[in-house]
């Protein structure tokens, strides 16, 4: 929790890094919470890695909120990023609908693929993600 601090403290001060690469990291919710809120109000990234890591409900409820509302992220890695149930992909989609800036989502699971592709046809207001 700690080092997801320090990364969260880093960020919200940042004005050059665009790319955060946490895949394969080991992070607890209150490490991405402190991550998605700096994501959701300050930050500059726009490449976010977190393929091959454990996120959890908490998590990802965290990271859908700051999608909802984040200005900047254009890239987003979920490949492996935890066991996905259907409270997460809802969240997950809800966030990612609202967002008018990501463009390329990566995700192996092929259920959320085409929920996330269902919702984005559906969406009546027009979203940056072209593709997944």
């Amino acid at each position: 929790v700690e080092g997801c601090m320090a990364i969260a403290d880093a960020l919200a001060n940042n004005s050059t890094l665009t790319t955060l690469d946490m895949e394969r990291c080991i992070v607890d919710a209150k490490g991405w919470k402190a991550i998605s809120d700096v994501l959701a109000d300050k930050s500059t990234i726009e490449k976010l890695r977190m393929s091959v890591n454990g996120v959890d409900e908490e998590a990802c409820l965290a990271l859908a909120d700051a999608l909802a509302v984040n200005l900047t992220m254009k890239d987003l890695y979920l490949y492996d990023a935890g066991a996905l149930n259907e409270v997460m992909y809802h969240s997950l989609l809800v966030g990612l609908v609202c967002n008018k800036t990501l463009r390329r989502l990566y995700v192996a699971d092929s259920r959320f693929r085409s929920s996330l592709g269902g919702v984005v046809h559906d969406n009546a207001r027009p979203t940056a993600l072209r593709g997944l």
